[in-house]
């Protein structure tokens, strides 16, 4: 009976590493912990319970908002501020400013120190032209999400966009 025990610890114990290890592949970061469900580890160890797994926490999806800009300051400022009331809660906002000669650059600077680093980058290009400066923000592979929303400078978005 110990053996039996010894090897199903063994073998929970590698299941909870191919998991961790999965998840960092697929996610490029580690996974996170949540208190408001059972543990991984409890429900390998205790049986499925579906009852418990229905109140598991479960953080909503991760969104990358990708947002080109040139020269936009008379549209942007409505656009940043129906982003900032959107009710989905994991967004990130990346954009790429395509060389701005107006306010652009200076908007998109202060809605990033009032948010902060970790939800908004702003780089900037010295004119791209439309194709490449969208491509540029594309293809950051250090921007990572569940899902990608593309947003035009001009646009004015619904609290409830992200969340439909």
């Amino acid at each position: 009976m110990d053996n039996v025990i010894k090897t199903g610890n063994v073998i929970r114990s590698g299941l909870i590493q191919a998991r961790e290890k999965l998840h960092s592949k697929i996610t490029g970061f580690a996974p996170k912990k949540y208190s408001n469900g059972p543990e991984f580890n409890d429900i390998i160890s205790t049986g499925h319970d579906p009852e418990s797994c229905k109140k598991a926490a479960v953080p909503p999806a991760s969104i990358a908002i990708l947002l080109c800009t040139y020269n936009g300051d008379r549209f942007l400022r409505d656009q940043l501020e129906s982003l900032r009331s959107q009710r989905h809660q994991n967004l990130t906002l990346h954009v790429s400013d395509d060389g701005s000669q107006d306010g652009t650059h200076l908007l998109l600077k202060r809605f990033q120190s009032e948010l902060g680093d970790e939800c908004v980058s702003v780089k900037s290009h010295p004119n791209l032209g439309v194709v490449k400066n969208f491509l540029s923000l594309v293809c950051q592979s250090e921007i990572k999400a569940d899902y990608y929303a593309y947003a035009d400078q001009d646009d004015v978005w619904e609290a409830d966009k992200l969340t439909r």
